[in-house]
């Protein structure tokens, strides 16, 4: 991920939105474990257990998803990623259907940010706190 948001940075918007956006389902699993969700299935005929796509993930813990989040943000991924309506991003990166300006337009823009957004979303309860200078050490003469 980090070199997806180097190359956002960078202005390289083809490189940062073919790397970024195939994460952000593992992102959205994540952090919905990191909040005590099973993002999983468990298969007992078989007894194998899969990881949920995201599009299930967005069926079976929409309310959850939701608490985390917030409603607009969830609904952001949801139409910038997910949604035939939207840009449908995913969809498009995963089957190469974009054309080739779509990397240089206002949705990939955006869907870069909204990745970003996501990964420091865990850091928000604890931004005062990280900014502080006095939370810094301090240099001996």
């Amino acid at each position: 991920m980090t070199r997806g948001f180097v190359r956002y940075f960078e202005g390289d918007m083809v490189a940062a939105l073919y790397i970024l956006t195939p994460m952000v389902e593992g992102l959205v699993r994540k952090l919905l474990k990191d909040h005590g969700h099973d993002v999983s299935t468990l298969d007992n005929a078989t007894g194998t257990q899969e990881d949920r796509t995201i599009t299930a993930l967005y069926d079976a813990l929409r309310e959850e998803m939701d608490a985390i989040f917030g409603r607009a943000l969830t609904e952001d991924i949801r139409r910038v990623f997910l949604s035939k309506m939207g840009p449908s991003l995913r969809h498009g990166v995963a089957h190469a259907l974009l054309g080739d300006g779509t990397p240089y337009g206002e949705d990939a823009n955006y869907a870069c940010w909204l990745i970003w957004k996501l990964v420091i979303w865990p850091l928000v309860p604890h931004w005062k706190e990280i900014t502080q200078p006095d939370n810094h050490p301090k240099e001996e003469p």
